[in-house]
């Protein structure tokens, strides 16, 4: 009679440890966590030195123990500067641009392991969402904002201004290492592809400069547009001649002339971000 009843408290207690373990596991559903790192543009005007940071907040559902389902906001700079450029023709472009960026983002992220009962946990994520941008240069000590200038003549005989939001297609994959029942860390490397190749205000060709100075009243537009002359040997000539190996010569600053990358690739962006989350 003793060992039966002992057999049925060892029962019971397993059972009610087995069902508080299960309770705990469907309970961890649930997390919240702050993404900081740094930010890699690829776009037509690049960051040569320095870095940019990134930080994300963002909360999470796992509807299964290998899937999670997410939304992020993202807050970071992008920019660039053609001066630190070790190419020739690039730096004496001379362009230069700095963004206050937000992005708003869902994604889905795939555990081939339960993150809940191993260490390390690896995932692949993928996800969209659009981003905010507002590409800004100075130009004699005070900084204007590009889109508004259509330093590619962007407003003038009907052509359209660019948005200053577009579309994002994000993915890649990262790791969390478990700290302890509610709290991980991580790391996570991303890419981000944009819909827009205006990210840096640059895309086309240059525009006629009388054509912005009359339309604006102004010469901010066509400066911006072209600060190649802040370079140029001869500060009286608007356009300073690019010679490349086969010895073709081309001109900044001509109307018609490339800008940017004529293949108009549309602009995009990096980030490896550390991870920390509270789970619950």
């Amino acid at each position: 009679m003793k060992k039966r009843l002992f057999y049925f408290l060892l029962l019971a207690t397993f059972t009610a440890s087995a069902h508080q373990f299960n309770y705990t596991e469907r309970r961890i559903k649930f997390s919240i966590g702050m993404y900081s790192g740094v930010l890699k543009f690829m776009g037509d005007v690049r960051r040569y030195k320095g870095i940019d940071a990134s930080n994300y907040l963002g909360f999470s559902y796992r509807p299964h123990k290998l899937v999670e389902l997410g939304a992020r906001v993202g807050l970071f700079q992008m920019s660039g500067n053609d001066a630190h450029s070790n190419i020739n023709a690039i730096k004496v472009r001379n362009l230069r641009f700095i963004s206050l960026c937000k992005e708003l983002s869902l994604h889905a992220s795939f555990y081939p392991l339960d993150r809940n009962r191993y260490l390390l946990a690896p995932y692949a994520t993928i996800g969209t969402g659009v981003l905010f941008f507002n590409p800004k240069a100075p130009l004699n000590g005070k900084w204007y904002e590009l889109q508004p200038l259509g330093t590619e003549g962007q407003g003038i005989n009907g052509q359209a201004r660019y948005s200053r939001n577009t579309r994002v297609l994000n993915f890649g994959a990262g790791t969390h290492f478990k700290i302890n029942k509610r709290f991980s860390v991580g790391v996570e490397f991303l890419f981000h592809l944009t819909n827009s190749d205006y990210l840096d205000d640059v895309s086309g060709q240059y525009y006629d400069k009388a054509s912005l100075n009359a339309y604006y009243g102004n010469n901010n537009s066509s400066l911006l547009s072209d600060p190649s002359y802040l370079v140029s040997p001869d500060l009286t000539s608007a356009f300073y001649p690019i010679t490349d190996a086969n010895g073709n010569t081309s001109y900044l600053g001509i109307a018609g002339e490339s800008r940017g990358d004529i293949r108009r690739r549309r602009d995009h962006y990096i980030t490896r971000t550390l991870s920390f989350q509270y789970s619950f």
